[in-house]
């Protein structure tokens, strides 16, 4: 038995590789699931997305989603519906792009609390 070539060992690698790559489908990423937790996302644009609470309530509307200096997402600042704007932190917030909404894990009568908690009268 002859040794193998680098030449041949770096060919019969090649072709490993692509015989692998075609049985696992061309290694395509698989499409995004929806909705996706807004903490530490890079995203931006979402203004005036609705919000909904955890039960599908509307709740208000996305006025801007702040993110630190690395661009990752840290809170949500939302005009509630009936009060004034509240900022919830980003792991409180799922976003849906295809329906075009933010959803918070958290009831509305949680987030109005939250509202008042931020804004003492």
């Amino acid at each position: 038995m002859k040794p193998i070539t680098r030449a041949e060992a770096a060919k019969a690698a090649g072709i490993s590789a692509a015989i692998m790559a075609f049985l696992a489908g061309g290694m395509a990423p698989a499409p995004q699931d929806w909705p996706a937790n807004l903490n530490g996302l890079h995203v931006e644009g979402y203004a005036g997305y609705p919000v909904y609470d955890v039960y599908g309530a509307a709740v208000g509307e996305v006025i801007k989603i702040e993110a630190d200096a690395e661009g990752r997402t840290r809170n949500v600042r939302i005009a509630l519906d009936g009060a004034g704007e509240l900022s919830v932190p980003a792991f409180r917030a799922f976003l849906n792009v295809p329906s075009h909404e933010v959803s918070m894990t958290l009831p509305a009568d949680m987030l109005y609390q939250r509202y008042d908690d931020q804004h003492p009268s």
